[in-house]
């Protein structure tokens, strides 16, 4: 007998993830900054994700009794199932849930879904004969590759906590004794102010025509970052900014 084929989902993972969240708010961070309310695939499931992302922005205590107002004020309460829905999510906890691991069985089968929806419309592409078929193939071949692209390989975060984060390290950077350094000295005056330095992690590319002096110009970036640093370590640092 064959076995039911049905649209890719996990009840289960969205139902701890959730869960976990309202246990343990500290996990809405995380969550928010890995998972859109579009990547849920039951409809009570998006209305509580959505209502966790806004509380989130607004800064906003994350718990039941804000998520239940919140509902309330959309209109979307009964449609998620009622109070009864969201401690139904708590009581299915189990004693340990690896949320890491629901986060990513929830983007998997959100990508399986669009990916398939995708197929869809390129399969209707094809049954219309509307397009040619070089045509077909760069619409093809272009649905797939942006459906591909939203298979995160990084872990992002959201804009604005990102931009809260920036402005903590950028205050607590105006306080230190570093003539506006925040990273590794270049030993070039004007390049420091425009740079505050070689920050750890950043790419640095050096471009310029043959000849001009280019290796001379790193080396001497190296030589003057190892002279303030004093370390092997700092060498290190920058030899990884430089490569």
């Amino acid at each position: 007998m064959d076995s039911i084929r049905e649209t890719p989902n996990s009840r289960e993972a969205e139902n701890y993830v959730l869960g976990s969240i309202l246990i343990e708010n500290r996990y809405a961070a995380e969550v928010v900054s890995r998972l859109d309310y579009t990547d849920f695939y039951y409809p009570e499931n998006a209305n509580i994700m959505n209502a966790i992302i806004q509380l989130d922005k607004e800064k906003k205590q994350i718990d039941v009794a804000t998520i239940i107002n919140l509902l309330q004020e959309k209109n979307l309460l009964e449609a998620t199932g009622g109070h009864d829905y969201l401690f139904d999510l708590i009581d299915a906890i189990p004693s340990v849930v690896n949320v890491e691991a629901y986060i990513e069985i929830i983007k998997e089968k959100s990508v399986e879904r669009e990916l398939l929806r995708t197929i869809q419309d390129i399969s209707n592409k094809i049954l219309d004969h509307k397009l040619s078929f070089h045509d077909l193939i760069s619409f093809a071949e272009r649905e797939i590759i942006e459906v591909l692209n939203k298979r995160k390989t990084v872990d992002l975060i959201r804009i604005d906590t990102a931009t809260d984060k920036v402005l903590s390290i950028v205050e607590a950077n105006k306080n230190k004794d570093t003539e506006g350094l925040t990273g590794l000295d270049t030993g070039f005056t004007e390049l420091n102010k425009i740079t505050f330095g070689f920050q750890n992690g950043e790419l640095i590319i050096l471009a310029a025509r043959p000849g001009i002096g280019k290796s001379a110009f790193a080396l001497n970036l190296a030589s003057n970052v190892c002279a303030a640093e004093e370390t092997a370590y700092s060498a290190l640092k920058f030899s990884h900014l430089i490569s």
